[in-house]
C-alpha cells in the first residue's frame, strides 16, 4: 500500500533545484520528502537534547541551592 502523498509546491534558487534535481536521480519528491523527514528528525532531536540540557542544568541548580540552605 503507498502512503497518501500531498502535492505543495515549492520555490528554491535555481542552483539548489538543479543540484537536487541531478541528486534526485530522477525522483524530486522522494527526494525531498527523505530530505525534509531527516532535517524534522535532526531538528526533533536537537530540540530533545535542549531540553535534556535544562533538566541537567536545573539539577545543578537545586543542589546547590539546597546546599546553600
Amino acid at each position: 500500500m503507498t502512503t497518501p502523498r500531498e502535492k505543495v509546491s515549492i520555490t528554491l534558487p535555481p542552483d539548489l533545484a538543479a543540484r537536487a534535481r541531478t541528486a534526485s536521480g530522477g525522483n524530486l519528491s522522494d527526494y525531498a520528502t527523505k530530505a525534509l523527514e531527516e532535517k524534522l528528525l535532526a531538528d526533533a532531536m536537537g530540540e530533545y537534547t535542549r531540553l535534556r540540557s535544562q533538566d541537567a542544568i536545573d539539577d545543578v541548580y537545586g543542589a546547590i541551592e539546597a546546599d546553600a540552605a
